[in-house]
């Protein structure tokens, strides 16, 4: 079966490419201000009526389609969350960052792909994340101001477990269930001692103060 993991390293971005990750997340939230206006929230869409809209932006154009699409399910998860009564949070993106899925290569201990001028651009990757990224497939890559992490896909055999195991934790109670029995814990004490002892560490906090005042 297939299986799908994130390898992360720290990395500290050139000034180069800080230039580029703060374009990419302009482009990013340029395409949400514009869904918002005219109610979009899929690629398609979107790219068909406002694809030109990027065109200010001096950056090649995968990394504009990547733009519009980490906007357009940015937007789409906000209307899941309208749909089910939850309160949204922003879409906008206040963080620098930049994605890829195409034009990128790994080659030996380097992660090379393009920068805006089409020049290339190369991380050197450490010798953990090159032992993860033995015998997978490399998807794409997220670069943060301080960190690069690169998604990848690998065959692994599948387990099939002998037995399982639920447990549900309660603020009250911790349940465990299993095939053969289901087993209650209450909590409740604990609850309780919890609930004292931060009534006399607040107890201490009010006498320090008086102190004080007295001095």
């Amino acid at each position: 079966m297939l299986a799908y993991k994130a390898v992360r390293q720290q990395f500290t971005p050139t000034t180069e490419l800080g230039n580029m990750m703060k374009t990419f997340q302009q482009m990013v939230n340029e395409c949400i201000r514009i869904g918002l206006e005219d109610n979009i929230s899929t690629l398609g869409k979107f790219s068909s009526l406002h694809y030109r809209d990027l065109d200010k932006y001096q950056i090649q154009s995968k990394y504009k389609l990547i733009a519009m699409s980490q906007a357009m399910g940015r937007l789409a998860q906000r209307k899941r969350d309208i749909k089910k009564g939850r309160n949204p949070k922003s879409p906008y993106v206040k963080k620098l960052y930049l994605v890829s899925c195409y034009g990128f290569k790994i080659n030996g201990m380097l992660l090379s792909f393009p920068t805006s001028n089409g020049d290339k651009f190369l991380v050197k990757l450490n010798e953990y994340t090159m032992s993860q990224l033995e015998n997978a497939e490399p998807r794409s890559f997220v670069i943060t101001p301080g960190s690069v992490s690169i998604s990848v896909r690998k065959q692994v055999e599948q387990i099939i477990p002998e037995n399982v195991i639920g447990i549900d934790r309660n603020l009250r109670n911790i349940t465990i269930s299993t095939p053969n029995q289901t087993v209650m814990y209450k909590t409740s004490k604990l609850l309780s001692i919890k609930e004292n002892t931060s009534h006399v560490i607040s107890s201490f906090k009010r006498f320090d103060v008086r102190v004080k005042r007295h001095f």
